[in-house]
């Protein structure tokens, strides 16, 4: 195909992911739009599938290849298409470096075959003691104005014991001669952290050089937020949170919940949010710096006075009584349908009448586990639950009414978009099957001071186990 026709369609490669001992990872490749489904995907899997397998003359991407980072004509230094990827192998023992392959501008083939240079790998593991002596992990090539390639990548090194260190450290390594030989920059650029932590570590800094007191996280009920500002004339306080959009540790798995769910929620319980977006920290960083210090000056010009001993000896006794905790009865609304089309065997329902019954309850109940989404229509309909063969008609309609945005899904909890007060509800009453820990959303537990223990919580709930 002309090379004008191929800058305007979107080629994905990702890894195939963990797998046992002795089976292959490889590079995939995915173009759209999908065949089976059309109505929530873009993509359809292409045919000839994998593109790259992890072989090769060289033993240092025999065991598996992945993360490809790719420059186009417009940018590399020959104007062919670059690719640089990490491969795994045994050289003689066992590492990851990073390679280069190339494919001719006027000739491209995004499914293959890609050209791999004879000098492989590019950048190499570094020498015992490094920071990158064990791993070179998801790398990312860029061509500076002065033609000038740098590859940034996370380097991992071994603890005493030989076994791998937990934490890692971005690393650079840039090439004069066109992207062929490089230079690795004797230190780590980031540290600890990989590529995706930048702006978190960065946010710190910012606030640090301004001499604003700044710790990297605060955590209850196994619930991570950070970094947190603390409050300059109560150390016991905090004014604010910074989130960025990089992480995706517990409860900030999917889009919805880092840039709507999760927000609204912190807000609720009385948090000042500062959204740092990857983009705008990097095209105009001194802007988002100057907004997020001048807030933080303007919350704690508002913030109150630091409270005396027995005021917070006083609170702290509060905080962690039970009786003290609102708690409503957990209540279930069933819709009226009798006499309606929506009065028919599940089977026999659209799936137009099933987002709207599923809608229903979110509302009412929000936030409600999928199961007990699942278990509420079975009710509705007087039909025995469970019943496998009609799940996956029912996940259908929940999907399709994510796309449709009759409500949203973060986890296994689904979340009405009327954004109703999150309160602590006790399922006493609730038949014994839904009287269980798993039922009960993030957003309530957070509620939970961190001093009690299972027995009250379950107590508080009343929940079985």
């Amino acid at each position: 195909a002309p090379r004008s026709s191929w800058y305007r369609k979107i080629v994905l490669m990702f890894d195939a992911g963990h797998t046992t001992f002795d089976q292959e990872w490889y590079f995939d490749e995915i173009t759209g739009p999908s065949d089976d489904l059309t109505k929530i995907s873009l993509f359809k899997r292409y045919e000839g599938n994998p593109v790259f397998y992890p072989e090769g003359s060289q033993n240092w991407r025999d065991s598996h290849i992945a993360n490809a980072s790719i420059i186009s004509p417009a940018d590399s230094p020959d104007g062919n298409w670059w690719m640089y990827v990490r491969g795994s192998g045994n050289v003689p023992d066992y590492h990851d470096q990073i390679g280069l392959f190339t494919q001719p501008a006027d000739d491209f083939k995004p499914f293959g075959p890609w050209n791999e240079y004879e000098g492989n790998p590019v950048v190499p593991h570094g020498p015992e003691g490094s920071f990158d002596e064990w791993h070179l992990l998801d790398c990312a090539a860029v061509k500076g104005p002065d033609g000038t390639v740098y590859v940034y990548y996370k380097g991992r090194m071994k603890n005493d014991n030989g076994s791998m260190d937990p934490t890692s450290a971005i690393g650079v390594a840039y090439s004069t001669d066109g992207g062929y030989t490089f230079t690795k920059k004797p230190t780590p650029w980031k540290k600890p952290g990989g590529p995706s932590d930048a702006v978190y570590h960065d946010g710190i800094k910012a606030l640090q050089d301004e001499n604003i007191q700044v710790e990297p996280y605060f955590c209850q009920c196994g619930i991570s937020v950070g970094p947190v500002v603390v409050d300059a004339n109560n150390s016991k306080r905090f004014l604010a949170m910074v989130e960025d959009d990089c992480t995706t540790e517990r409860f900030r798995e999917s889009i919805e919940d880092r840039i709507y769910i999760r927000h609204t929620l912190l807000r609720q319980i009385g948090w000042k949010v500062l959204n740092l977006w990857t983009p705008f920290w990097y095209m105009a960083n001194s802007d988002e710096v100057s907004h997020m210090v001048t807030t933080i000056a303007i919350e704690q010009s508002v913030a109150p006075p630091p409270k005396d001993a027995s005021e917070e000896e006083s609170e702290s006794v509060d905080a962690i009584s039970a009786e003290n905790l609102s708690v409503i009865p957990y209540t279930v609304l069933h819709p009226k349908i009798e006499g309606t089309p929506h009065d028919r065997p599940i089977a026999e329902l659209s799936a137009a009448s099933i987002i709207t019954q599923l809608k229903f309850y979110v509302d009412h109940e929000s936030p409600i586990h999928e199961e007990l989404l699942q278990q509420r229509l079975f009710e509705l309909h007087k039909e025995p639950w469970p019943n496998q063969k009609l799940v996956p008609q029912i996940m259908d309609a929940i999907k399709q009414g994510i796309k449709g945005q009759k409500f949203i899904q973060t986890g296994k909890f689904l979340y009405s978009l009327k954004n109703p007060a999150v309160e602590l509800r006790d399922r006493s009453f609730r038949p014994s099957s839904e009287r269980k820990m798993i039922y009960v959303s993030p957003e309530e537990r957070m509620f939970i001071p961190s001093s009690m223990d299972e027995r009250d919580i379950k107590q508080l709930l009343g929940l079985l186990e």
